[in-house]
């Protein structure tokens, strides 16, 4: 088919357990112990089941030595959603502060990479593509309103962003077009097919950061219609004088 377009843990965790490589220096220090494996103990943050993970990504079982519960770092860290890294010279696993802000403004660090946000801004994709999907059918703009006026920065006289008037302004035009060149029935059988969106079927079609912005394009293609009905995001960002980058303009098409 084709559209048209115009830490609360609830047992007691200690994470100095990686189920992974480690650098040569620290592997002449190990010291052999003998502990076990239990499948029977869960973990809860928030009352959310926590997924044990290995550091390929596999799941793994806690393990209990002495009294004591071992939980993969490499997975307090995603629970945390911050960035792991080991630094082998000194043997230490380091967790860092995330390099995207999602409290109020979006924001990036200003020694951000691209690689290190492109997962954290997949969420936010998602987010829109089912806001979408709900206004292309309602043809309200009320919940991508509300998100700007949250995460975009406003335009003020000691700044030279675009401001969420400008932002609104355009995804009304898109809504407003959309629903112009799709009857109702189309417009609700796509709009169902956005709403399968997951962070997993998200790709990333390009990334740039460059003097003083960067910007993010996400794409979708949901099932069952042409390549030309895929749902594009694109995030822009510009640089404030701190350095940091804070989030522009959203273009949904």
């Amino acid at each position: 088919m084709k559209m048209s377009k115009k830490a609360f843990v609830s047992i007691l965790v200690v994470c100095s357990l990686v189920f992974g490589a480690i650098g040569a220096g620290a592997a002449s220090k190990l010291i052999k112990i003998t502990a076990y494996q239990n499948p029977a103990v869960k973990v809860t943050i928030d009352g959310k089941n926590l997924a044990i993970k290995d550091a390929k990504g596999k799941a793994a079982k806690v393990i209990q030595y002495k009294g004591t519960t071992y939980v993969p770092v490499n997975t307090m860290a995603s629970a945390m959603q911050k960035p792991i890294s080991y630094d082998s010279k000194k043997s230490t696993f380091k967790i860092t502060k995330a390099p995207v802000s999602k409290k109020g403004i979006i924001t990036l660090s200003s020694d951000f990479s691209e690689s290190s946000v492109k997962n954290s801004l997949k969420t936010e994709a998602v987010a829109l593509i089912k806001l979408y999907a709900d206004e292309i059918v309602s043809g309200k703009t009320t919940k991508f309103n509300s998100y700007v006026d949250k995460h975009i920065m406003e335009k003020t006289s000691k700044n030279y962003v675009l401001g969420r008037k400008y932002n609104k302004d355009k995804y009304k035009q898109q809504i407003t077009n959309v629903r112009k060149a799709n009857n109702a029935d189309k417009r609700k059988k796509y709009s169902n097919a956005l709403k399968k969106v997951t962070v997993s079927k998200i790709k990333n079609a390009y990334s740039n950061k460059s003097g003083g912005s960067a910007s993010f394009d996400f794409s979708y293609y949901p099932d069952g219609w042409t390549a030309t009905s895929s749902v594009h995001v694109s995030l822009g960002f510009t640089r404030l004088e701190s350095g940091k980058y804070v989030l522009q303009t959203i273009y949904i098409n």
